[in-house]
């Protein structure tokens, strides 16, 4: 899951930079991507995340009435997986000096036709720094991959929006009809759906 964020990462996409006062806030926004990039390095370094947890709804029922557990184990989340229930929505989160870090989601459809990965960075006091969020379709064959950057106060500052080619990589322009990814965004740890069984 979070070696397919990496990859669209580092992919040659052609991305433009929006967002009210965009140019003004360039400084913040690569204070941010430094913090960012420092946050990659500890988690990779971490290996498997901290905290595991999946919505255990139905997939029709997950939007008005979802079930977070959380799992001790990725393996103990593959058990219950493939003996009790697919799970649509699963949130893995590394911790940094014992605080969320990083909490990557992933979602899909029952039928496998797309796939979206949505990473919230956080800062030290909880607030959100930034969102990378992913859109990988076959309804067309593209991933759109967004980013968001956030001040202290979590207001947006800037964001980007690029398009590639599913198969090759390559950038893209929008392709025709192509859906809108809905990013569930958390301001800060304490709005995360799961914030109640996190042992924080």
């Amino acid at each position: 899951m979070q070696s397919m964020i990496r990859q669209a990462a580092i992919a040659v996409l052609v991305t433009v930079l929006t967002g009210v006062g965009a140019f003004g806030q360039t400084g913040e926004v690569r204070k941010i991507d430094l913090y960012v990039a420092g946050i990659d390095a500890m988690t990779k370094a971490a290996g498997r995340p901290h905290l595991i947890f999946a919505d255990t709804a139905d997939f029709a029922d997950a939007e008005i009435e979802p079930a977070w557990r959380r799992f001790e184990s990725e393996e103990a989340l593959t058990v219950y997986r493939e003996q009790e229930k697919e799970t649509f929505q699963v949130a893995f989160v590394w911790m940094v000096d014992g605080k969320p870090a990083v909490s990557n989601f992933t979602r899909f459809s029952p039928s496998g036709d797309w796939a979206q990965y949505d990473l919230h960075y956080f800062r030290t006091d909880g607030t959100v720094a930034k969102i990378v969020s992913e859109l990988r379709t076959f309804y067309g064959n593209f991933a759109l991959r967004r980013e968001i950057w956030f001040n202290s106060k979590g207001v947006q500052i800037a964001s980007s929006r690029s398009y590639s080619d599913l198969e090759t990589g390559k950038p893209m322009k929008r392709p025709k009809d192509a859906p809108e990814n809905r990013i569930n965004r958390y301001g800060d740890v304490a709005r995360l759906p799961f914030h109640k069984l996190m042992p924080i």
